[in-house]
């Protein structure tokens, strides 16, 4: 069958649906076998309502036993918030199941929007926060989406009202909890779907990947559950011992002969974004048609607990020094003119890390070269994932290189 992603969220399902509203007129026996003729036959998103009589208990009698291989979409007409939550509860009561995987208004006669006085829009944001509660999410997490639920709706709206997309780039958000943040899980539903197209694609092979990280707070953390997973899909992993400059992970990819690669950095974005940069086995950042392809896998991981964790660890390997060097004298290799660099090896060079990863190998890189005169801005070789001598890190912007140009004078 034909698969079609339904909407912005993110589900992908075969294209042949279930609309359970016929069923409410058979009897459940009868429905039963019409529900699992369906099911046997490829069928996975299941459609119904809580207005549809009892085509709820229907569904949930005739598939409880297979609910973690379906989409169950259900809807409520309620057009208050204690109407919401009793709806909810008992669609959950009779499909036998501890959630929704798609939750509607059913025929409203306005688009519930936030603020607008009905709770109704906030409502739904907060049962889905409510699965991040519910579902295999760790202590300090949990803790921090009931504070957003009880203390500030709106954090909680622009935390959950979309999930943070896996787009032709890889990720990038504001860090903190929910599905449209960048945070452990988001990451790890990330590489689990690069996991599975590695797979897919390499299929017989011995899977090699390198993982690299940035300057930028968490960034460190989000390195180590992708190479955590990695692992744990039963790949070998290359990881930087610590902060490296993006252009050594290109150049790991190749050397080691790796299929893929992630770097963990957000570029030029401001200090509450991180990001997450998928690579290929060319070195370069994925293209057509993997890109695609990853964004399918990706977005079929919908559950916490599609995402594996913790097993492999010895599948690790650290790269550091030994493997700077080898980059190091790679780089030196590919000067173009040795002779100019000895005419002017004086002239004044400033540079600037911007508080980032560049401070581990540019100066050393120009030293070998032969430059002598070499000026770092002293206040900006400070790792430091705040950036606090500039508004956001983007050497683009002048006011960003101020530092840099007043020593250069």
């Amino acid at each position: 069958m034909k698969t079609v992603t339904l909407g912005n969220t993110g589900i992908t399902v075969n294209r042949n649906g279930f609309g359970a509203l016929p069923i409410q007129r058979i009897s459940v026996e009868e429905a039963g076998k019409l529900l699992r003729k369906a099911y046997d036959n490829g069928i996975r998103f299941f459609d119904t309502a809580r207005a549809y009589s009892d085509s709820e208990y229907k569904i949930g009698q005739a598939l409880a036993d297979v609910r973690d291989d379906i989409i169950i979409a259900t809807k409520t007409a309620s057009t208050t918030v204690e109407g919401f939550w009793k709806d909810l509860e008992t669609s959950l009561s009779m499909l036998k199941t501890d959630h929704v995987d798609i939750y509607q208004f059913h025929t409203p006669s306005f688009c519930p929007k936030p603020g607008d006085g009905t709770g109704l829009y906030e409502a739904m944001l907060e049962a889905k926060a409510q699965k991040w509660l519910d579902g295999n999410y760790d202590a300090e997490t949990k803790k921090q989406v009931k504070y957003l639920m009880d203390n500030d709706m709106k954090e909680l709206v622009e935390s959950f009202y979309k999930d943070l997309e896996f787009g032709t780039g890889g990720l990038r958000g504001v860090m903190g909890v929910g599905t449209n943040r960048m945070n452990i899980y988001t990451v790890g539903a990330a590489t689990q779907g690069l996991s599975n197209y590695l797979k897919r694609n390499f299929a017989g092979e011995e899977i090699r990947v390198v993982v690299g990280h940035d300057s930028r707070n968490n960034s460190r953390m989000f390195a180590e559950r992708v190479a955590d997973i990695f692992a744990s899909n039963g790949f070998t992993v290359f990881l930087f011992d610590a902060l490296r400059p993006t252009p050594e992970l290109s150049f790991a990819i190749r050397e080691l002969k790796c299929q893929s690669g992630v770097v963990i950095t957000a570029s030029h974005n401001p200090k509450e974004y991180n990001g997450y940069k998928a690579y290929w086995s060319d070195g370069s950042q994925v293209t057509a048609p993997h890109d695609k392809n990853i964004i399918d896998e990706v977005e079929k991981i919908t559950e916490v607990d599609q995402v594996l964790t913790g097993r492999n660890p010895q599948n690790i390997r650290a790269l550091g020094k030994d493997f700077d060097e080898l980059y190091l004298n790679k780089i030196y290799e590919l000067s173009l003119s040795p002779e100019s660099v000895k005419r002017f090896h004086d002239m004044k060079i400033v540079y600037s890390p911007m508080h980032g990863a560049g401070v581990r190998l540019v100066p050393e890189s120009l030293k070998r070269f032969g430059f002598t005169n070499v000026q770092l801005v002293p206040e900006q070789a400070v790792i430091d994932g705040n950036f606090p001598t500039v508004e956001s890190p983007n050497p683009e912007e002048r006011k960003t290189m101020s530092m840099a140009i007043d020593l250069a004078k």
